[in-house]
């Protein structure tokens, strides 16, 4: 008996899943409209395909929409009844359209958009000018040219602006420019830049006691003898105690600095230079 049970149970869950592959199967789509409103016929077609349709009712009101349609597409039955009314389907996700307002004059002027180019030279030389501003008046926008002394503002209507073109050390152009025309060569013509005057005074380069320059360290005398050193005291020995300077090798006498080579300090005895101020086999300075 258990076997019998099973065989049976088995039988009922195919035939309940061909019954439900038959729901969801698209029933015929069928509608039939002549100068109906369109908030009608969109309530035929979310009856009849279960689209999900979401609009606004001003969007709707007052259109009116013609539309025969036999067939099991649902998209197609959508676009059947929009067809004309100037409302077009936007996909959401799958069953759900929102419905947004499709207007053959905004799209055209959305594709006759064209850019406003061209040069700025200077006057006398025609030589390019880089980093050139051309700025558009009454849309308060623009842009720079580049190395080559070439400007583009691009996504315009064809129109024409009042435009501003300066540059440091040039006098500044106030033209009208027609967008969507050939690139235009415009030129500018130096100009002096004026400022107050300037003295410049000679004056001592000593340098106080007191006044220290950044990075510059001084040692006392008497810290030298608290210092650790063979016998007398050594200020290179001292020296080799403070942050950033080291023995630059066991048999050298010379210092690094901060990584440098001892061939890099320069060692002022009296504002005279000394070389190799070490001695005793670069033990003792």
């Amino acid at each position: 008996m258990p076997r019998p049970l099973l065989v049976i149970i088995i039988a009922l869950v195919g035939v309940g899943a061909l019954g439900g592959t038959n729901v969801r199967a698209q029933a015929p789509i069928e509608i039939r409209v002549s100068d109906a409103a369109l908030e009608t016929a969109l309530d035929q077609v979310r009856t009849q395909t279960n689209l999900d349709l979401i609009y606004a009712d001003r969007l709707v009101r007052g259109r009116t929409t013609s539309c025969t349609y036999d067939g099991s597409d649902r998209a197609a039955a959508l676009e059947c009844v929009l067809d004309g009314t100037g409302v077009r389907a936007e996909r959401v996700r799958r069953g759900q359209y929102v419905l947004v307002v499709a207007s053959p004059e905004q799209d055209e002027e959305n594709t006759s958009r064209v850019p406003l180019n061209g040069y700025v030279l200077d006057a006398e030389t025609g030589e390019r000018l880089p980093g050139a501003h051309v700025y558009l008046i009454e849309l308060t926008t623009g842009a720079t040219t580049n190395q080559d002394g070439y400007f583009v503002v691009p996504n315009l209507p064809p129109e024409t602006y009042e435009v501003r073109i300066s540059y440091l050390g040039y006098q500044s152009v106030d033209t009208t420019l027609t967008a969507g025309q050939d690139p235009v060569r415009i030129a500018l013509a130096e100009t002096p830049i004026e400022s107050e005057g300037v003295v410049v005074e000679a004056g001592s380069t000593s340098i106080d006691e007191g006044e220290r320059l950044p990075g510059m360290m001084a040692v006392a005398l008497d810290q030298l003898d608290r210092l650790p050193s063979l016998g007398e005291p050594d200020l290179f020995r001292a020296l080799q105690w403070t942050p950033g300077i080291r023995k630059s090798g066991v048999t050298s006498g010379g210092l690094s600095v901060r990584g440098g080579n001892p061939d890099q300090n320069l060692y002022l005895l009296d504002g005279a230079p000394v070389y190799h101020p070490w001695h005793a086999f670069s033990l003792i300075s």
